[in-house]
């Protein structure tokens, strides 16, 4: 029909924001955390094990609420792998504050075993903060061999941990690009 028009997806957060990187970095990730298995906290929460070897300083910080008995899922996961002196669960954030915390992030990360488009890629995005997705959902396809946009095998923890260090180890000049 000649007379219908497509409209993009846009983000509740849709603006474009200056860098705010400074301080220690850490990794961002955000998820309704009643969908903590599919979202794979724990392949991030190991992978992030892995980098903290490179990187001492590093922090995981996890956004998002959800049901008590999913709390204490994702506070085994955090016990399991001995990382509760870096991964600190913040909580639910407001919209129109989720792109300001991007922006501090060093990278937003979120391997789900599923995932469908995914408009938390592009608010991290807008944000100027590298993203690593799961190869063949989410945002995959639309930014080919572009530095700020990795996918990874989510079953990985190697290969998540690999695209971890690959980031911060480059971090200014992929942020500029």
């Amino acid at each position: 029909d000649p007379s219908a028009e497509l409209l993009p997806c846009v983000p509740i957060a849709d603006r474009i924001i200056p860098d705010g990187r400074r301080g220690a970095p850490f990794i961002a990730t955000a998820f309704n955390l009643d969908d903590w298995q599919n979202k794979n906290i724990g392949n991030l929460i190991a992978a992030a094990v892995k980098a903290r070897a490179i990187f001492p300083k590093l922090r995981l910080e996890i956004a998002g609420s959800g049901s008590q008995a999913s709390q204490d899922a994702v506070g085994k996961l955090i016990a399991r792998y001995q990382a509760a002196g870096f991964v600190q669960c913040i909580g639910r954030l407001q919209a129109d504050s989720i792109q300001d915390w991007m922006s501090l992030a060093a990278v937003f990360a979120l391997p789900s075993r599923r995932e469908s488009f995914g408009m938390v890629f592009l608010e991290a995005l807008l944000a100027g903060t590298p993203v690593i997705f799961p190869a063949g959902a989410a945002i995959d396809g639309w930014f080919e061999d572009k530095p700020f946009a990795r996918a990874v095998n989510a079953a990985s923890v190697d290969d998540l941990a690999k695209a971890l260090i690959e980031i911060l180890q480059h971090e200014k000049p992929i942020r500029a690009s």
